[in-house]
């Protein structure tokens, strides 16, 4: 079926020729989807206000074998999640989500799970001012879901990787944190230290398993953590 419709969360965009614009989305039944919006830079009509990172949307889309790119026919809104553009700490934090999700995903590799967690981060970061929990929860998890699993066990002697030695407060988190509800996340106060700790190992982390430095984490070092 060369025409189809599916859920999907906008990853990344690249302006493209004078009208186009090259999309990245993460899909919930075909994994990374790498498209072409042809006039998105002027149909206000088929794009209104859909191709913006974090966007989750219905994307109609056309492909066929052969095809480097897939076409976007149109793409409605479902959730703009706003409020990551209204706190630019949240949004330097979630930006390392996706960076996570374009480093280990191919094209058309499904990954429910991948989606869900990445869905069900971006709904939390909207429903509760807490963001670091849900965040650092949503790393975690996110990491698991791309095989990447955690030693809990080497966490709770301190030594997830060489540079660090978590406090007690940080390895509890790292053990017990990926599997509290959303509500609880976000209820969840974590010390200054025990925040600067779980941030440093899951980045750290996330470098080690991608055998690359994250493009985020020179943005990301700009913000404290002492507003959560």
């Amino acid at each position: 079926m060369p025409r189809w419709k599916t859920q999907a969360i906008i990853l990344n965009t690249i302006d493209f020729s004078e009208s186009d614009r090259i999309v990245h989305a993460l899909t919930r039944e075909h994994g990374l989807l790498n498209a072409v919006a042809k006039g998105a830079r002027r149909s206000y009509k088929r794009f209104p206000g859909t191709l913006e990172p974090f966007c989750e949307v219905i994307l109609d889309v056309f492909s066929k074998p052969g095809m480097e790119l897939a076409r976007l026919e149109e793409a409605r809104l479902a959730n703009a999640h706003l409020r990551l553009r209204e706190d630019i700490a949240l949004f330097a934090h979630a930006s390392v989500m996706i960076e996570v999700v374009l480093a280990h995903l191919g094209p058309y590799d499904p990954h429910p799970d991948t989606y869900q967690i990445l869905k069900r981060s971006l709904d939390a970061f909207d429903a509760h001012p807490r963001w670091f929990a849900p965040w650092a929860s949503g790393m975690i998890n996110l990491l698991k879901s791309l095989g990447y699993g955690l030693d809990t066990q080497d966490v709770r002697r301190g030594r997830p990787l060489p540079i660090h030695r978590l406090c007690p407060e940080a390895a509890t988190f790292m053990d017990k944190g990926a599997s509290l509800e959303s509500a609880l996340l976000a209820k969840l106060s974590l010390s200054a230290r025990a925040r600067a700790e779980v941030e440093a190992y899951i980045l750290d982390l996330c470098e080690k398993v991608g055998d690359r430095t994250l493009k985020s984490r020179p943005f990301l070092a700009r913000f404290e953590l002492d507003r959560d």
